[in-house]
């Protein structure tokens, strides 16, 4: 994986410890904005669990910057049977 990338666990044992590092990660130093910590982990959770829904076994976001914007971009890496 890319330096600058997170590589999201989405298995539903490791999900909640995986996306607390991310948002934890993203947010480090700053503690004024529990709202939108808390906003964020909500989201990041819901969609771990769509992706581990419909067949993701790999959840990666960027989180790379240029300057002071966050380049979006995610990749999901899904199982499907033959």
């Amino acid at each position: 994986m890319p330096e600058g990338w997170f590589r999201l666990d989405i298995a539903p044992e490791r999900r909640e410890r995986s996306v607390d590092a991310l948002v934890n990660r993203r947010f480090e130093g700053t503690d004024n904005v529990p709202h939108i910590k808390r906003q964020l982990r909500q989201d990041l959770l819901a969609q771990a669990a769509a992706a581990f829904r419909e067949g993701g076994i790999e959840l990666c976001l960027s989180l790379q910057q240029a300057g002071p914007l966050t380049i979006p971009a995610s990749l999901l890496v899904t199982f499907l049977p033959a």
